[in-house]
């Protein structure tokens, strides 16, 4: 039986602007290439919590309908789900139904 879920909410370069404020001073690509590497910090973190608690599910939240089947997230572990329209507060809604 699951204990819990942690659900990422991220968006994806290309689809979306990543990183806004740091491409203001070095350029979107520059900001596309540290977001990437946030995101495989981050899996990697919670690939070690995974193999802590295998009780516990892990999911990838992604801002756009068409992000799931991106390059940027095929590769990836963990299940990938689009959080759906809507405001902040919906899509939370969505996730967390």
């Amino acid at each position: 039986m699951k204990k819990g879920c942690i659900a990422v909410f991220a968006k994806t370069p290309d689809l979306s602007a990543v990183k806004t404020r740091l491409a203001e001073t070095t350029g979107q690509k520059k900001a596309d290439e540290v977001y990437a590497l946030c995101v495989d910090c981050l899996e990697e973190t919670l690939g070690e919590f995974k193999a802590l608690r295998p009780d516990w599910d892990v999911v990838w939240t992604l801002a756009e309908e068409d992000a799931p089947l991106h390059d940027f997230w095929k590769n990836r572990c963990f299940d990938k789900i689009w959080t759906g329209d809507g405001e902040l507060g919906t899509r939370l809604h969505q996730v967390y139904s």
